[in-house]
């Protein structure tokens, strides 16, 4: 990555980069658990699979919300389904 884009305002970025540095800057936070919305939003591949190896090897504690199965079957060592109830 070139320095350059180190000097890009984040209003300027993809979304795809946002996504990065919103990822990077949670991480660098220290925090009991971190809480993910739909963190693979915006993500190409490469960067998928980074952030699976990631997590796998860091296993930081998070709770996320996310439907990408592939994902959640790498990652995810609980699995909570909410459903609506019947009425």
């Amino acid at each position: 990555m070139a320095r350059t884009t180190f000097n890009i305002l984040i209003e300027d970025m993809s979304m795809g980069q946002q996504k990065k540095v919103e990822l990077a800057r949670s991480l660098l936070t220290p925090a009991q658990l971190y809480i993910w919305d739909e963190p693979l939003n915006y993500l190409d591949t490469y960067n998928r699979r980074q952030l699976v190896d990631l997590i796998k090897e860091y296993q930081p504690p998070l709770l996320f919300v996310e439907h990408d199965r592939h994902f959640i079957t790498e990652v995810a060592s609980r699995q909570v389904s909410i459903v609506p109830l019947d009425r």
